[in-house]
């Protein structure tokens, strides 16, 4: 069994100290306890007796075994206390600053090795954590099989969890009753200390949930909107990283946004109902377009815009080019503007169009 060594050099406090905590030196020769507070400040070791206060003579140990601890977990990686400054724990913090400041040999005895620990994952960080549509009143997060990781909100927290969560309606609602033809947002939650396990949230608010007791972080992974009678619309969501790409499977009667429309003047479309309410949205459409009545022409069009723009002639642009004998179709893509809203213009009071949403892009 390793025995503590001797100190490695006499100290001057520049506080008081107490005995077997980690410390740095201030700039000035003197020790204070180490803190992990951003500054990436390291750790030079560990006091061998305790102090009142300022210019007392202190032992530090750099290296090697020192012991005198109590309670620690033989084997186990210990690291600088986030919460008080020269205190030392084996749960490893998923945020900010993150020092080790050695391993365990035995209860009483750890092996000093500081360094800093940048395993982190970097800001805004999503892998896997793929939503899907469960049933109507249900989602599930992740991929069987697979690990999902995240970046909390504050972009100092990792969230972890393997396989699938699922998240029930209203069971998993942060607060109040369902609301009917609601947008909710979809998060994974977690308990920074460890206690309790990752699990999935429901929230009106995109930004803020309410969260449940044990609970201090989240990431926001998508969205859900119900229907008049609280059904979730069914989606399926694409991609890896945090740009992720949504595509309904809902009847295209349902989708519809624009029916038989024949402004001839830039006509607000509200898209609300099945584009989220986060800013300008880059969205999926489908435009029909006839000009085979009346006084319909080759040279009719329909045209589509964000809700903010003033550019008349700009694509998006459905121009068939000859008088038409059935409706003709174009997927496009499209900004709305900050309210979900776009507008159409047809040339012709005769010429009418459809507009059907299938999709958005979700930033995470």
């Amino acid at each position: 069994m390793a025995t503590a060594r001797l100190q490695d050099f006499l100290g001057t406090s520049g506080e008081a100290l107490g005995d077997r905590k980690a410390v740095r030196e201030n700039g000035s020769g003197q020790m204070v306890l180490v803190a992990a507070d951003g500054l990436n400040r390291l750790a030079i070791g560990f006091t061998q007796n305790s102090t009142t206060g300022a210019a007392e003579e202190v032992g530090i140990q750099t290296n090697g075994v020192l012991g005198g601890f109590s309670g620690l977990t033989v084997g186990a990686t210990y690291y600088l206390d986030q919460s008080t400054a020269g205190e030392i724990t084996a749960t490893r913090p998923g945020s900010g600053e993150i020092q080790v400041v050695g391993i365990a040999r035995s209860a009483t005895e750890l092996e000093i090795a500081v360094a800093f620990d940048n395993t982190a994952s970097p800001r805004g960080y999503i892998e896997c954590a793929r939503l899907a549509y469960g049933s109507a009143s249900s989602v599930t997060v992740g991929i069987a099989g697979q690990t999902s990781l995240c970046r909390d909100s504050t972009n100092d927290f990792d969230i972890e969890w393997s396989g699938v969560l699922t998240g029930n309606m209203p069971a998993d609602l942060d607060t109040g009753a369902e609301a009917a033809d609601s947008w909710y947002a979809v998060f994974v939650i977690a308990d920074s200390t460890g206690t309790n396990p990752v699990k999935v949230l429901f929230s009106l608010s995109a930004t803020a949930p309410t969260m449940p007791a044990g609970y201090d972080r989240f990431r926001r992974v998508g969205y859900v909107r119900n229907d008049g009678s609280s059904n979730f619309y069914a989606f399926f969501q694409a991609g890896n990283g945090p740009s992720r790409t949504i595509i309904y499977e809902e009847p295209v009667a349902t989708l519809r946004v624009l029916t038989n429309g024949s402004a001839t003047t830039f006509t607000n479309v509200d898209c609300s109902g099945f584009i989220p309410p986060i800013g300008r949205v880059e969205a999926m459409f489908q435009l029909t377009f006839d000009n085979s009545a009346g006084g319909g022409s080759a040279g009719n069009d329909l045209r589509v815009r964000p809700g903010d723009s003033t550019l008349s002639n700009s694509p998006p642009r459905l121009q068939p080019g000859s008088k038409l004998s059935a409706a003709m179709q174009m997927p496009t893509t499209l900004f709305t503007d900050t309210n979900q809203v776009i507008q159409y213009q047809v040339s012709h009071a005769s010429n009418v169009a459809d507009i059907i949403v299938y999709g958005y892009r979700d930033d995470l």
